[in-house]
């Protein structure tokens, strides 16, 4: 998490999944403690240098808890009427992930070449119904 604030991508990327989560919770007549709550989590992240858990799942294969996370404030987001992409996209960027990890470490290797054939069959199918 420390990296997060040194890469400004990453961070820009945290103030809006903050932003959206806050306004959900805000939305939910949800009070926090913290008079600024964006820069406390900001603070909080600025110091500690780990490996997540989701990045552990996602190496070893394993399903994360971005649908119990992200996932949560995009639904709660949706039931309150309030746009939610960041969350959104990055559940669904981490969902990719994890598919492509599940994949890959299942020790069959990804034969491009096949995988192109396929969806080109695909398309010349869809184009001549």
């Amino acid at each position: 998490m420390g990296e997060i604030s040194s890469t400004p991508a990453a961070d820009e990327l945290q103030s809006h999944v903050i932003a959206e989560a806050l306004a959900v919770v805000k939305a939910n007549g949800i009070s926090l403690p913290e008079k600024n709550p964006t820069a406390a989590i900001k603070a909080f992240c600025k110091v500690k240098f780990n490996k997540p858990s989701m990045l552990q799942h996602i190496e070893e294969g394993r399903p994360t808890e971005v649908d119990a996370l992200n996932g949560a404030v995009v639904r709660m987001g949706q039931k309150l009427g309030l746009d939610t992409p960041y969350n959104h996209a990055t559940t669904l960027m981490v969902k990719a992930r994890e598919q492509y990890m599940r994949n890959v470490s299942s020790k069959t290797p990804i034969d491009y070449d096949v995988l192109e054939l396929q969806a080109k069959k695909m398309a010349q199918q869809g184009t001549a119904s």
